[in-house]
């Protein structure tokens, strides 16, 4: 982790801000602390907690933009699957037509020869 210019760690990524959070909490925690130093670390946390949203913030639109960018193809993929599901049905409907049109002809004519 870079350092500040009064030697403070610079958090760079989403765990060392939370790493960090977690140790001012802790320090905050301390019975013994001063009520200037408590305000110092509130508004240290508070400082960190923004910076943490910031990065959620910009890391989930970089997310999200990949994300899309990915889903594409899958898109794309899925409508060729549609389509060509679409195409092997037609010669099995119209079997199913010409089956329900041969059991309506044999109804008939079983009827006939009762006759």
């Amino acid at each position: 982790m870079e350092k500040d210019g009064t030697g403070n760690p610079i958090p760079k990524s989403l765990a060392d801000i939370r790493e960090a959070i977690a140790e001012c909490d802790a320090l905050r925690l301390d019975p013994d602390l001063p009520a200037a130093d408590r305000r110092s670390l509130e508004e240290t946390a508070l400082s960190l907690r923004n910076l943490e949203r910031e990065l959620i913030d910009e890391t989930s639109d970089t997310l999200i933009d990949r994300l899309e960018a990915a889903s594409r193809p899958l898109e794309d993929l899925a409508r060729d699957i549609r389509d060509r599901v679409t195409s092997m049905n037609t010669p099995a409907k119209a079997l199913e037509h010409v089956k329900k049109f041969a059991s309506l002809v044999t109804r008939i004519l079983t009827e006939v020869g009762r006759w």
